[in-house]
């Protein structure tokens, strides 16, 4: 076809698309990677193992910063062969040697998301790195445990299946062998019961997963939504209050650890949106202190960082209204 359109064309041949460009590409993106977090003054990390369809495993690691054009942005470092044993040690050595390869400060991270593994989880305390859960794994496992559902289809799954009952209801009673699988008037109620109670679910876990705006902020907010949503009402079933109050129970235990509980406070304050809004009365004089003390001592370059266009007076004015309220 290409000599037909056009006989002096030379097709590059496979050798020239593996041996030169696609290295060339690869050279080009490892150098703006690479360039981009040596100008981070903090980052934050998510970690995750990863398997492949060959059952080989992975370690993960993206960083999230914000430029100094107060953009956020995100670069997943490595997807990494990881052979060792998926020890909380080998874990905490495995992702030490990480940030070292991209010659990135452990001190300048600011907190590792990852999800509740205890290896995971052991990894992140030898390395004495505040780490936070993954809102979405939480929420997932909550389901998981009071309904036995796994993945994060729980939701489309349910509501594909009542969408489609008639349909299955047909393929099922034409097939003598399947004609006890037909889903029963019974079967029916409990999945609308489930459907109605967990589908509003489904999109905090959407919006809690974004990388192009900070999601921290949102936990705290989030989780009294949550309490307001997961209500008993008078018109409840009991697997509906059952369903509502133990996930409901499960999240609040698990945000309740004191460790991270300073760094959502901060993270909440710190949205205009939100403000001292989700802070408990008993930790309101603590993070102003804390925000007053920060602002104090960044406050001879901290409003040009941000960029702003406006007056010195006025970014000042603009930061204490955000501080101090």
């Amino acid at each position: 076809m290409i000599k037909t359109l056009d006989k002096r064309y030379s097709l590059p041949s496979r050798n020239y698309f593996s041996s030169v460009a696609l290295p060339g590409l690869y050279t080009q993106c490892l150098m703006t990677v690479e360039e981009e977090p040596q100008n981070m003054q903090n980052f934050a990390g998510t970690a995750d193992l990863w398997s492949s369809r060959t059952t080989e495993p992975y370690l993960s690691l993206t960083v999230h910063f914000i430029t100094s054009d107060f953009n956020m942005k995100c670069r997943c470092l490595q997807t990494a062969f990881f052979p060792a044993d998926h020890t909380g040690k080998e874990l905490a050595q495995g992702l030490k040697e990480s940030l070292n390869s991209w010659s990135l400060e452990e001190e300048k991270m600011v907190c590792i998301t990852t999800d509740s593994g205890a290896n995971i989880v052991k990894a992140a305390s030898l390395n004495n790195w505040t780490r936070l859960q993954c809102f979405g794994h939480r929420l997932h496992l909550a389901v998981e445990l009071e309904l036995n559902f796994t993945g994060p289809v729980w939701a489309p799954l349910v509501q594909r299946v009542l969408e489609q009952q008639t349909a299955i209801g047909h393929v099922l009673s034409s097939d003598r062998k399947a004609r006890h699988l037909t889903p029963t008037w019974q079967d029916i109620e409990v999945l609308e019961v489930i459907n109605k109670t967990l589908t509003p679910l489904a999109d905090f876990t959407d919006a809690l997963s974004g990388e192009q705006y900070a999601t921290i902020s949102s936990v705290k907010p989030v989780l009294h939504l949550f309490e307001t949503m997961m209500a008993v009402q008078e018109d409840d079933t009991d697997l509906a209050r059952s369903i509502k109050s133990k996930i409901l129970h499960y999240l609040k235990e698990k945000y309740s650890d004191p460790h991270t509980q300073e760094l959502r406070d901060i993270a909440t304050v710190l949205d205009p949106r939100f403000k001292l809004d989700y802070v408990s009365e008993d930790n309101k004089v603590s993070v102003k202190d804390r925000l007053k003390n920060c602002y104090a001592k960044s406050t001879h370059n901290f409003p040009q960082r941000l960029a702003f266009a406006a007056p010195r007076r006025k970014e000042e004015k603009d930061l204490r209204q955000i501080f101090f309220f």
